[in-house]
């Protein structure tokens, strides 16, 4: 079931803004952190656990750790959401994730990054 929910955060939280093209992504389980995305721009179809829906700006979604979940853009305009992560430390991740070369990204390098947070593709 995909939720739609109202969270009090603690200073454990890391929440980042993102712009994302028109595509689809990989399906993630992460083992930690959890998310809630709170979707800013445009229309995302997201599916959570095999569930999917389309959300619009204002529409909240929370993927617990451990369940496995992907997102695409709908049409043709790029969408703008912000993630928090539950616990924070994600956040080293994307730090070398951004020192990665420019240009097609390495799968391999990439999932070896990811999987140090217990992020891992299916």
């Amino acid at each position: 079931m995909i939720m739609v929910a109202m969270v009090l955060f603690s200073t454990s939280t890391l929440a980042d803004e993102k712009t994302i093209t028109p595509q689809e992504f990989g399906t993630a389980l992460a083992e930690t952190p959890g998310k809630l995305v709170n979707f800013v721009k445009g229309e995302v179809e997201i599916a959570i656990d095999g569930e999917s829906t389309v959300l619009k700006a204002g529409d909240i979604a929370f993927a617990p750790k451990g369940v496995p979940h992907t997102w695409k853009v709908v049409g043709s305009q790029k969408a703008k959401m912000i993630t928090s992560a539950l616990p924070a430390g994600i956040e080293i991740m994307f730090q070398e994730l951004s020192e990665l070369p420019a240009g097609p990204p390495d799968f391999e390098k990439v999932a070896e990054i990811c999987a140090k947070q217990g992020i891992t593709f299916v």
